[in-house]
């Protein structure tokens, strides 16, 4: 096979991955005994799958997530094999055990840049796929065109996969990078596609709005769910008791981001629009450590 890679933006330097100082799950067993973590032996897969189906309100695709249980710790060990570095672990909201394998965006950018390299695929960067092209009801190949000297180019293929980013730049505020601007969900729906799941957007929900420079920057996030921030209305209220009052503001994030745009559409946003993270009953040296 002759493979050809076109991405709009740079190998390894542009795209969602980036943004990412996040985790991988697997199970906890496999956390400690094969990762070298400290996980917790008593985890199985079993429980693993139960989880993300009670946290996703049962509306998952049940045989999506036992193939996601099932094969994550051979795909985590296989990137990890070829240089990923683990630079910790965290129990995210939502899980009984920590599984969260912690690693950098651009590590792993790095890395499979690595693997890329070698394969002998062709690679055009700076190229926008504008189109899909079809021929007796097949997708044949794609048309594009390069960015920076706006030459056409057409891309005749036998299989086309579509590795598409989000549509996350449809809202004004978000913590997604510029390049998620859904025109791959745009040429797969023109060329016949069924769109699924389409009602369940992610990023994450707590971001700051104010001041302008740093708009949409993901940081108040990370201070909710690891260092105990507190979300509050314009009136003082920790509204998380309302939805989650067991886990409060380390609840999952499809519920926090529901509970602050209740509060916004709702008229309970302070002047600059957004809600508040109090921080103050903090201490110090954990702010530090934060920052």
């Amino acid at each position: 096979m002759r493979i050809a890679v076109v991405t709009k933006g740079r190998v390894a330097k542009s795209g969602a991955t980036l943004t990412a100082v996040g985790d991988i799950n697997v199970d906890s067993r496999s956390v400690k005994i094969i990762f070298g973590q400290p996980g917790d032996e008593r985890d199985t897969n079993d429980i693993f799958f139960e989880d993300v189906v009670k946290e996703g309100k049962y509306l998952n695709n049940q045989q999506l997530v036992e193939i996601m249980v099932s094969e994550a710790t051979a795909r985590v060990k296989e990137i990890t094999d070829w240089g990923m570095k683990i630079i910790g672990l965290l129990q995210a909201p939502g899980h009984q055990y920590p599984r969260g394998l912690r690693m950098t965006g651009n590590d792993m950018a790095r890395v499979l840049k690595s693997r890329l390299k070698p394969s002998g695929a062709a690679i055009y960067e700076d190229t926008i796929i504008t189109d899909l092209i079809q021929e007796s009801g097949r997708v044949v190949g794609a048309a594009g065109v390069n960015l920076k000297d706006g030459e056409f180019m057409i891309f005749k293929a036998k299989a086309v996969i579509l590795a598409t980013g989000g549509a996350m730049r449809i809202w004004s505020l978000t913590t997604a990078p510029e390049e998620l601007t859904g025109d791959g969900h745009a040429m797969a729906y023109r060329s016949g596609a069924e769109l699924v799941d389409m009602e369940f957007p992610m990023f994450m929900p707590a971001c700051l709005v104010h001041p302008p420079i740093a708009r949409g920057t993901q940081f108040p996030y990370a201070l909710l769910v690891y260092f105990g921030g507190w979300l509050l209305n314009r009136t003082g209220e920790r509204f998380m008791a309302k939805w989650d009052p067991k886990r409060m503001e380390r609840s999952t994030r499809d519920i926090v981001a529901t509970a602050v745009t209740t509060e916004i559409l709702e008229g309970r946003a302070g002047p600059r629009g957004g809600v508040y993270v109090s921080l103050r009953h903090i201490p110090h040296n954990l702010l530090e450590e934060a920052t």
